[in-house]
């Protein structure tokens, strides 16, 4: 009897799993090796986990995607993600016999309505992302680096200072918007704080609009150049006064 291979058979979970957590760990901009050795695994674990090798404990994977600074608010969804992946592999090892029956096929069933509910919950649209691409002035930016520093733990202006490595001063005037930073510190502060990649282009994207350079672009529909930065995303508005808002879909 030939084992079904589709994206419903057993086999496709941890697949899916492994390929997600690499995903993840891209967009933190982390190698296996800084991530082992921030959670204190061997990179060869880290390998194992995002080849599909063997599923890993749900210990490693809780402390692989806090260091890649998943929100705790999807922590609950990666939990289900990995149950299912761990049913799936039951099943799979019990063989294709086992599938057949009515236990293996009322698992399936379950397996196939609860592994996209998770999924769907975590293409949730990012929060500090999507506060990002509205960002329009110095006070708001500051406001970001603020809910960034304090998704990490409770922490004080100077304990930011002291991870990000710029005088407590400099931070604060960063986050109450008196002053915006330069580039080059933002991009250090915001690694620093364990920004994901998105979330880091987002905070350099902000900065560039919020610095008023202009896009000698035309853009597509209206024809009308716009007098921001040219990533286009967020507010737009053009020199005869023509706003809109263009989301990056």
């Amino acid at each position: 009897m030939q084992v079904d291979t589709s994206q419903t058979a057993p086999e496709f979970y941890l697949r899916e799993f492994a390929e997600m957590l690499k995903q993840v760990r891209g967009d933190a901009g982390l190698t296996v090796r800084e991530l082992g050795a921030a959670i204190g695994h061997h990179h060869s674990r880290i390998v194992r986990a995002e080849q599909g090798a063997n599923q890993p404990t749900w210990e490693l994977t809780r402390a692989y995607l806090c260091r890649c600074s998943v929100r705790s608010q999807e922590l609950s969804a990666w939990s289900l993600l990995w149950d299912v992946t761990y049913e799936a592999e039951r099943l799979r090892k019990r063989g294709p016999d086992v599938m057949e029956k009515s236990e293996g096929v009322k698992l399936r069933q379950l397996l196939q309505e609860r592994w996209p509910a998770a999924v769907a919950r975590l293409a949730a649209p990012h929060p500090l992302v999507t506060k990002l691409r509205m960002v329009t002035t110095k006070r708001e930016l500051g406001i970001a680096l603020q809910e960034l520093g304090a998704r990490l733990e409770p922490v004080s202006i100077r304990q930011l200072a002291e991870w990000a490595g710029v005088p407590k001063t400099t931070l604060h005037d960063w986050t109450s918007g008196r002053r915006l930073p330069d580039s080059k510190r933002l991009v250090t502060v915001v690694s620093a704080l364990r920004a994901t990649k998105s979330e880091a282009d987002e905070f350099r994207y902000a900065l560039e609009r919020i610095s008023g350079k202009r896009c000698d672009g035309v853009h597509v529909g209206n024809r009308r150049p716009c007098v921001l930065w040219e990533y286009h995303r967020g507010p737009h508005r053009t020199s005869r006064g023509h706003e809109w808002l263009d989301d990056g879909d």
